[in-house]
């Protein structure tokens, strides 16, 4: 029963976080798809290491200091509990290594112009097949490059790409090349 309990209570959490972005995080919510989770993942490998690590140390503690919990809410509680702070300390770790990725990037190129997403703001619109807002921007002259957490790196983007995204603050001041008026702004 202990055990159907801390299953139960895992799986209601994570089912909960998934409604961020079912696309891209379905495999937590429907227990199913946790074998393929690996495989769809792998691509973001070298991005989510240290998250993962981080997230399954603050885990590890949080449980640690509910190992003697008595059955039942409690439990419950507990197991959320752990969840809570696995999520809490992946996401924070995300969130620095992003900054982190992002801000040594742009530190070799000297942008015009740069934008970038927190990762939770990425997360929700990951996996998005005509996504037009990007995790980040840079624009040197009349060239794009956008943000890729799959290279951990960014890529530059033809015109015919650009004209349709969102590039936030480096979008609508210039005039670009190939480029049918402004580019819109919310």
């Amino acid at each position: 029963m202990r055990l159907l309990t801390i299953l139960l209570a895992t799986w209601l959490f994570w089912l909960l976080v998934s409604f961020w972005n079912f696309g891209f995080l379905m495999p937590f919510g429907v227990p199913l798809l946790l074998p393929f989770a690996p495989r769809f993942y792998a691509p973001f490998e070298n991005f989510f290491h240290w998250p993962l690590r981080v997230g399954a140390g603050a885990a590890l503690i949080t449980a640690l200091v509910f190992i003697g919990i008595p059955r039942g809410i409690l439990l419950f509680v507990a197991t959320l509990a752990v969840n809570l702070a696995f999520l809490v300390a992946f996401v924070s770790t995300a969130e620095i290594r992003h900054f982190q990725s992002v801000a040594a990037a742009l530190s070799e190129v000297q942008p015009d112009c740069s934008q970038s997403r927190s990762f939770l703001s990425s997360l929700s619109i990951a996996g998005g097949e005509f996504q037009t807002d990007p995790h980040g921007v840079y624009r040197k002259g009349d060239r794009v490059f956008l943000w890729s957490y799959r290279d951990q790196a960014f890529f530059e983007v033809p015109v015919t790409i650009y004209k349709n995204l969102d590039l936030g603050r480096c979008g609508p001041h210039f005039a670009m090349p190939g480029h049918q008026g402004k580019l819109r702004r919310e």
